[in-house]
């Protein structure tokens, strides 16, 4: 009984934590051709550590999942503080805005699930421990 609540739970992890995974990477690979089509290049290096800690979370690294919820905050109050600030306020197009604004979004959203979901707690021990 105890065992079919564990790998049940294993198992909705896993879903909830593929999905994560992948719309991440593909939101920050979205925002990153729209970005390098509009010339701004400041933002690759960025990306590819994006990239390595998503990966590194799916596989069960716990140092990448804080480093993911550190960089998500961070990322959403530069956000909120170029807005404020205006800093970002160039020609950019609709697409890059909505794009960003979704990746933000999805950042938070999974960062929150990181800290509180229990099947993907779950899932991620697994994978790190085996």
């Amino acid at each position: 009984m105890m065992n079919d609540f564990i790998a049940q739970q294993y198992r909705k992890g896993r879903q909830i934590a593929r999905g994560l995974t992948l719309l991440n990477l593909v939101l920050i690979l979205i925002v990153e051709i729209l970005s390098l089509r509009e010339g701004i290049y400041s933002n690759l290096l960025g990306s590819i550590v994006w990239f390595v800690i998503i990966v590194c979370i799916f596989y069960g690294n716990r140092r990448a999942k804080w480093l993911f919820i550190l960089y998500s905050i961070l990322n959403l109050l530069l956000f909120v503080c170029g807005l404020m600030l205006g800093a970002i306020n160039g020609p950019l197009s609709i697409n890059l805005w909505i794009f960003s604004i979704l990746t933000l979004v999805l950042q938070l959203v999974t960062s929150i699930i990181l800290m509180g979901s229990s099947s993907v707690n779950e899932f991620l021990y697994g994978q790190a421990n085996g």
